[in-house]
């Protein structure tokens, strides 16, 4: 078993544990916080793929009428692909990333 599928299990595992029993978040927080530390320099390339974006892309996708603008509020990094549909289709596209903390 590689590092990535482990610290996928293990954040899985987190979510589970802290929905059945949300007293128990201050003890694996600083874990998990630690593992997405770690995995965040390495995120665009491991999230860089053609159906990365494509649940954002359909949510847009179904909205009527068609938003001119969009803002993409804590879901990664904050950087869109450029051959996502929506970089031609909503040029002025945003996202923000809220510091932690």
């Amino acid at each position: 078993m590689n590092f990535q599928s482990l610290t996928r299990r293990f954040a899985r595992l987190t979510t589970d544990i802290v929905v059945r029993w949300p007293r128990l978040w201050f003890l694996l927080r600083p874990v998990l916080r630690f593992q997405f530390d770690r995995l965040a320099p390495q995120w665009d390339a491991i999230r860089d793929s053609e159906t990365a974006y494509a649940p954002y892309e359909a949510a847009l996708e179904g909205v009527e009428p068609p938003p001119r603008r969009a803002l993409d509020l804590g879901t990664g990094t904050g950087e869109r692909p450029s051959h996502s549909p929506d970089a031609s289709r909503m040029p002025r596209s945003s996202a923000l990333t809220l510091p932690s903390g």
